[in-house]
């Protein structure tokens, strides 16, 4: 049986609280007008940042057999991740993903804020957008008709989903430029890093959170969460710790999405649950409340260390404040109970799953099984 983890006030009583796009200017104007975006040298506290070269000036005639660019440089090669616990802890691998597939459960819509148009946009940049002077006609065509950054961040998104980094970096370029609103480009900005983030571009994330902090739009607690969260599912604990003080130092207060992303990487770094707890308690001081992705992934840390008694009262507590639970939440908790050895449990807590209109799913079909072959050996 796992000892029992050192007392912590985890379970402890605490209170709980249950524009108009601006038009562009006419295309001729916009076409001789074309330049470069150019990224500043100005350092900031993320270590050794590399600044990023300006654009060669664009030539008039087209060369459609050209590679296409960015203004991205490649920066230095981060170090590998110290644990090993992101390769088993990530992309299909992880009962997050499963998670997200709503197995075992009604699936929910999502609200969609993009337009028709963007899709529109998206089909021509994925078909024609071959070279940076053909994307940008596209995006130039649908630039006054587009509704904001909610729009290109679906443009962002979707290009990532399909490989095209590049045209997705340029997109952003391209928003960034024509976008005068400081909270916008910070909104775009964040964005973008979270799209590198889920596509494990984590040199180019860095990249545009400096850009964006030097050019004055990404000192937001967004554009922070963003990277600690893009550090983090990546496996650079140090990093994400690094830029989370970073954020503090600046005089930015961290909220909710903040604090879940750095709980997050602190259990993909393999960190001592003590530290994730400070981190929690730290939250609660600020007055942010826990929410399910919080318990989620105090769950998860808890299934990597074996801490199976602590997960049963996070658990509880998670209960006693009304937070609904989902698959994931399941497959972490009967995991840490699994390596505690009390598969008793771990069979009682299935059983109850479906009054909770979540159904098991594989992952815990197979954690039971793997650990029943255990018991066995």
């Amino acid at each position: 049986m796992a000892s029992t983890p050192p007392h912590c006030s985890i379970t402890a009583t605490k209170p709980y609280q249950t524009q108009r796009y601006p038009q562009n200017q006419p295309l001729k104007s916009q076409r001789q007008s074309r330049q470069s975006n150019q990224w500043t040298k100005q350092q900031v506290s993320l270590p050794k940042p590399l600044p990023l070269p300006s654009q060669a000036p664009r030539t008039a005639a087209k060369t459609p057999t050209a590679t296409p660019t960015s203004s991205f440089s490649s920066l230095c090669p981060l170090p590998h991740p110290k644990s090993d616990l992101v390769t088993a802890f990530s992309g299909r691998r992880s009962t997050r993903f499963v998670s997200k597939m709503h197995l075992g459960r009604p699936k929910t819509t999502m609200g969609s804020y993009h337009s028709l148009l963007a899709e529109e946009a998206l089909h021509q940049a994925v078909q024609f957008g071959n070279d940076d002077l053909a994307l940008d006609d596209i995006l130039l065509s649908f630039h006054s008709r587009l509704c904001g950054s909610d729009d290109y961040t679906f443009l962002f998104r979707e290009l990532g989903n399909r490989g095209e980094c590049w045209k997705a970096i340029r997109c952003f370029e391209f928003a960034v430029r024509r976008e005068k609103r400081r909270t916008e480009q910070g909104k775009l900005a964040s964005s973008m890093i979270s799209t590198l983030g889920r596509l494990g571009k984590v040199e180019l994330a860095k990249n545009v959170f400096q850009t964006a902090v030097n050019e004055g739009y990404g000192k937001t607690v967004y554009t922070y969460s963003a990277l600690i969260t893009a550090y983090g599912r990546n496996g650079y604990c140090e990093e994400a710790i690094r830029v989370f003080e970073s954020m503090k130092d600046s005089g930015l207060k961290p909220n909710l999405v903040t604090y879940n992303a750095v709980i997050d990487a602190y259990g993909k770094g393999g960190v001592e649950f003590k530290r994730v707890v400070e981190i929690f308690n730290e939250m609660l001081r600020n007055g942010e409340q826990p929410d399910r992705i919080t318990y989620n992934s105090l769950l998860a840390v808890c299934s990597r260390g074996g801490l199976w008694e602590m997960a049963r009262n996070l658990f509880s507590e998670m209960v006693d404040r009304g937070i609904d639970q989902d698959i994931y939440t399941y497959n972490t908790l009967i995991d840490a109970i699994c390596k505690g050895g009390q598969m008793d449990l771990a069979y009682q807590i299935m059983s109850e799953m479906p009054s909770k209109n979540i159904l098991p799913n594989v992952v815990i079909i197979v954690l039971l099984l793997m650990d029943m072959l255990r018991l066995v050996d």
